[in-house]
């Protein structure tokens, strides 16, 4: 969802019991979420969740909305009920420090971390990717990102990948990462135009000297095939696409799919596997689950 031209958000901050934050980001991103911070520096068991979302009616609707469907997620995660929240109206101006004071420096793999364009560059690991924090596209630090970036250091590293296609771009960090890592050409695809803007922003704060494509062309009209296709989605959109998925992979290719929560692991294994690919990999991060396919 793109930000509006309005001067006023709304910042709702919950907290939660551990272990529940990254669900309650999936609502809050059905629900239209520009974006959410998850604090989990504390040593009560609870973590701290803010987030955003464009003024477009009043705060009491919307929040009356969010603890319904909070409420319909009970049965799944009764830790849930322990929630509370509080609201406020913020300015404009008010944004860039909201990000900044959570989004730093993040360690995600032995070889990548990410940070803001305000830290300097450092020296422990060898990929230092900068990302620049969207309204609507968020910083890199989602599990289901970290799992795809594991999986994608995994499988780049092993042997030589000549085409890579990012499905779901976003801030376009899936496909820097994977020019850091040594993929020769990728292909970053995202319907939403301001989410292509968003990962050129990206690519040039980088400074790379093999640039990936940012392209807003649907999935469905590529057709070129790829040796690795990685798709954060979420699990309607996955169920939705899954035959493009397939048939952008060559032979022996590999799909990594996450966004996807671990109890829709069956689901979607057997959807994948009626398409001919086979599971050869898999990592969980708290709720999320990430899968690799081959071809």
């Amino acid at each position: 969802m793109k930000p509006t031209k309005e001067k006023k958000w709304v910042k709702i901050k919950f907290i939660v019991p551990s272990g529940t934050s990254d669900y309650l980001s999936y609502i809050l991103d059905e629900l239209g979420a520009l974006g959410s911070i998850i604090d989990n520096n504390n040593s009560n068991k609870l973590t701290i969740l803010t987030t955003f979302f464009n003024f477009e009616q009043h705060p009491f609707l919307l929040i009356e909305k969010i603890k319904k469907k909070i409420k319909k997620a009970f049965p799944f995660f009764p830790k849930l009920k322990g929630y509370r929240l509080s609201w406020e109206i913020i300015e404009k101006e008010d944004w860039a420090y909201s990000w900044k004071k959570y989004f730093t420096y993040h360690k995600i793999t032995k070889k990548i971390a990410i940070a803001p364009p305000w830290e300097k560059k450092r020296n422990d690991v060898p990929i230092f990717i900068y990302i620049e924090p969207a309204m609507a596209f968020g910083t890199g630090l989602h599990p289901t990102t970290k799992l795809c970036l594991m999986m994608l250091e995994k499988y780049i590293t092993q042997k030589e990948i000549k085409d890579l296609l990012d499905v779901g771009t976003g801030s376009g960090i899936l496909s820097i990462a994977s020019i850091f890592l040594g993929a020769k050409n990728v292909l970053g695809i995202d319907i939403d135009k301001d989410a292509i803007k968003s990962a050129r922003k990206n690519r040039r704060l980088n400074r790379l000297k093999k640039k990936p494509i940012f392209s807003s062309k649907p999935l469905s009209k590529i057709r070129k095939k790829f040796d690795i296709v990685v798709a954060n989605l979420t699990r309607d959109i996955i169920v939705e696409n899954h035959h493009y998925l397939n048939e952008r992979i060559v032979t022996h290719g590999k799909l990594i799919i996450s966004g996807i929560l671990i109890e829709q692991k069956k689901e979607i294994k057997a959807l994948m596997q009626k398409n001919g690919l086979k599971l050869i990999d898999e990592k969980e991060n708290e709720d999320w689950l990430c899968l690799v396919m081959e071809k």
